[in-house]
């Protein structure tokens, strides 16, 4: 072994003898390829839905496809002519936590998407509203000095997040709960979507933390033309229906 050939050996198990005169310039490029190529199945993934996080549940304000979704379920959705494209509950076997695709269009002409929802209204159409609203239910919050409830929600947009709308339980304009047949889609309009559902209490379960809930705000009118909505003194827009969703069947 001459001098000049070895410049350090490194003794092991199995001895490795690394020369000086090694170019080492592929190994780099290599290296960097690799990192190159794992960032983009990474991305690839991530944005296909197969790496789940709640930043990636909604992009451009539609629901993104990730891997909890009920094969089950999913069939159901299907027979009904839409897609379920995102499920907050993994064990959920009545679809009371699906989103459903645009596809499924309800007999009111809505569509399923997080958020408030900004409609025009006025005689001129030159007033806008939040008239509709969905979220996932969190908790019912108590309102001092009324019988009435906030019910708490949020969207996978933003999980820390929480916001509120005001549950008419007493007085002249109570909240109305429905429950929307999730049977019904495309293929199968023949069948009534919506069900009246009795009054929801704090303490009768109807609705439960995970649900997906769909609101109507109470609107204001003047000469039968809707031109508002209506808050309570703290800001909170009070709700005209209330409405969740599963599988009839």
């Amino acid at each position: 072994m001459e001098k000049n050939d070895l410049d350090k050996v490194y003794y092991a198990p199995n001895p490795v003898v690394k020369r000086t005169n090694v170019n080492r310039k592929p190994l780099f490029y290599g290296l960097i390829l690799g990192i190159i190529l794992f960032a983009a199945i990474y991305i690839g993934l991530y944005y296909s839905g197969n790496i789940a996080s709640p930043k990636n549940l909604i992009k451009n304000n539609k629901p993104v496809t990730v891997n909890n979704i009920s094969p089950i379920l999913q069939e159901k959705a299907r027979k009904a002519g839409y897609e379920i494209i995102w499920q907050g509950d993994p064990n959920d076997t009545t679809g009371r936590t699906i989103m459903a695709s645009e596809k499924r269009i309800g007999k009111d002409g809505f569509k399923d998407k997080f958020g408030w929802q900004e409609f025009e209204v006025g005689k001129n159409r030159d007033i806008k509203i939040n008239l509709r609203g969905q979220g996932v239910f969190k908790k019912w919050e108590k309102i001092q000095d009324s019988k009435d409830l906030y019910a708490i929600y949020y969207t996978p947009e933003d999980l820390n997040k929480e916001e509120k709308i005001r549950v008419a339980l007493a007085g002249v304009s109570l909240t109305s709960f429905f429950q929307d047949n999730l049977n019904y889609g495309s293929k199968n309009n023949k069948i009534e979507q919506y069900k009246k559902l009795a009054k929801v209490t704090e303490d009768n379960k109807l609705i439960k933390a995970g649900d997906i809930i769909v609101f109507f705000a109470l609107p204001k009118f003047e000469n039968k033309i809707i031109t508002g909505v209506n808050f309570d003194k703290s800001g909170v827009q009070v709700i005209e229906k209330l409405i969740i969703r599963k599988f009839e069947k």
